[in-house]
């Protein structure tokens, strides 16, 4: 009985290098928009599906961890042998949504049946794998990827100014560029907030993490030459830290009310 529910596991493997493949082949041959939504929307039907045929967010899992391992090793691999490969924000966005949508309709489950349906286990190792991934790529987008030593370190520390220079010169500029990095720069650092807010329940502690995170990485751009140090990164970057800790927090206070609960938390793990 146990072999053959390891074999049943085993077999979503293939199901999750599939899916990361064709996230690919749909980025590739589609606009930009057209194809993030199109992935949101198919990743979402695959983990819908799987959760309904087995009832066990372990392969939920499983088939995320194996959507985009093979991309994050590949990444790994380049950083040391490869260091001139560009890597695009897409990958990252790529990753962030396909990592979503395949676990969207366990977390659904789980504000519907409350504490009939206990994802402690599942949530854990979610998140485990995601602090990993999620740094790897990060790491290498902000310190590696394109990014030469520069000869001589800048640092802006006036508020806005670096962002008022690309809202006033768009046309200059391109709107693409402006959007990747004003919006870009929020958008990418929603997750950390959300998961930051789940490993660490204590307020304070969040809004401590949450600055001392985009400080370090404007400090280590300053030291390794890989950046500008900005204060305005760090504005977006907290921003968007912000925004994914408001979003948790409204869940779970929606989740309590749902189910007329004071103490407990819809994404907790024990």
């Amino acid at each position: 009985m146990i072999r053959n529910i390891y074999i049943n596991k085993i077999l979503y493997i293939p199901i999750g290098i599939i899916l990361l493949f064709i996230n690919f082949f749909i980025i590739e041959k589609l606009d930009l928009y057209m194809g993030i939504f199109i992935i949101l929307v198919l990743d979402f039907i695959v983990g819908m599906a799987v959760y309904k045929k087995t009832e066990d967010t372990i392969n939920n899992l499983i088939i995320t961890i194996l959507s985009s391992i093979v991309y994050v090793v590949y990444i790994v691999y380049t950083s040391i042998f490869l260091s001139d490969t560009y890597m695009s924000y897409e990958v990252i966005i790529i990753f962030l949504v396909s990592f979503f949508s395949i676990n969207l309709f366990c977390f659904m489950k789980k504000y519907i049946k409350g504490k009939k349906l206990n994802i402690s286990g599942y949530l854990k190792y979610l998140c485990i794998y995601f602090v990993v991934a999620y740094f790897i790529l990060m790491s290498n987008a902000l310190f590696f990827y394109g990014r030469g030593q520069m000869s001589v370190r800048e640092i802006n520390m006036i508020p806005f100014r670096t962002i008022s220079q690309y809202l006033s010169n768009t046309i200059d500029v391109g709107i693409n560029i402006v959007v990747i990095n004003i919006l870009g720069n929020i958008v990418l650092f929603i997750p950390i907030g959300f998961v930051v807010g789940i490993l660490l329940k204590k307020r304070y502690m969040n809004i401590l993490v949450l600055i001392i995170l985009p400080v370090l990485i404007e400090v280590i751009q300053y030291i390794t030459g890989t950046g500008i140090s900005d204060i305005d990164d760090f504005i977006l970057n907290f921003t968007g830290e912000l925004i994914g800790l408001i979003v948790l927090l409204g869940i779970e206070k929606l989740y309590r009310r749902k189910h007329k609960i004071n103490i407990g938390y819809m994404f907790s793990i024990k």
